[in-house]
């Protein structure tokens, strides 16, 4: 991805996952507002889903919800973390109910308990601003 936008989401519509995982690989190439890897999840429309990102330049990871098309921080990293740019880096988030903990490189940042959105959504991938982000090894499934 690269370009210039608030927000750059790409979801896959025809999946409707509840209960389940999202899971990329990604590595920052450049961008001057934001170097960012993202996942969207139980993303029910263009105004309403959660987002996770880990931002190689603000060096953390964060959970927002966009509802009604308001972004809102639910979460972030409390202590600055390590995302080199140039560098590989895997992003999960696990979903079940009202709990979702992210994980970036197999280590888990947090675990959240939202309410917002509970019903089955798409999944997809998300960057910000400015950043110009590789992907590779997107997967995601239902428990």
């Amino acid at each position: 991805q690269s370009g210039f936008a608030t927000r750059t989401w790409c979801v896959k519509s025809d999946v409707q996952i509840r209960d389940g995982f999202v899971e990329v690989r990604g590595k920052t190439i450049s961008g001057v507002k934001n170097r960012g890897i993202g996942v969207v999840f139980r993303f029910q429309d263009a105004n309403n889903y959660y987002t996770v990102r880990a931002s190689a330049n603000e060096r953390n990871v964060a959970l927002h919800k966009v509802v009604d098309g308001v972004r809102k921080t639910v979460v972030h990293s409390s202590d600055e973390i390590e995302i080199p740019d140039a560098t590989w880096h895997t992003l999960r988030v696990e979903f079940s109910g009202i709990k979702s903990s992210v994980l970036l490189n197999g280590r888990v940042i947090f675990r959240i308990w939202d309410e917002t959105f509970v019903h089955a959504g798409a999944v997809g991938l998300l960057t910000s601003s400015d950043s110009v982000t590789l992907f590779d090894d997107f997967v995601f499934g239902a428990h």
